[in-house]
């Protein structure tokens, strides 16, 4: 009985152990995902020649004599 219970204790750690470590493979996985994207991203703005985006929009909005 007690060499059982042990076996159980055992197995219970290593999957335990498993689901973490594996955890953390997946968190660094995610990470190196959002780096990529960020990079490409930088390099999809480095295309236009003004850092400042929003001076393309009108931020006032269209007024005509009758506004």
């Amino acid at each position: 009985m007690m060499i059982h219970s042990k076996r159980l204790k055992m197995c219970l750690c290593l999957i335990i152990l498993s689901v973490f470590i594996g955890a953390c493979g997946m968190k660094k996985e995610e990470s190196s995902k959002d780096k990529q994207i960020k990079e490409n991203f930088n390099k999809t703005l480095s295309l236009y020649p003004t850092k400042n985006l929003e001076d393309f929009y009108d931020k006032e909005g269209f007024r005509d004599e009758e506004f």
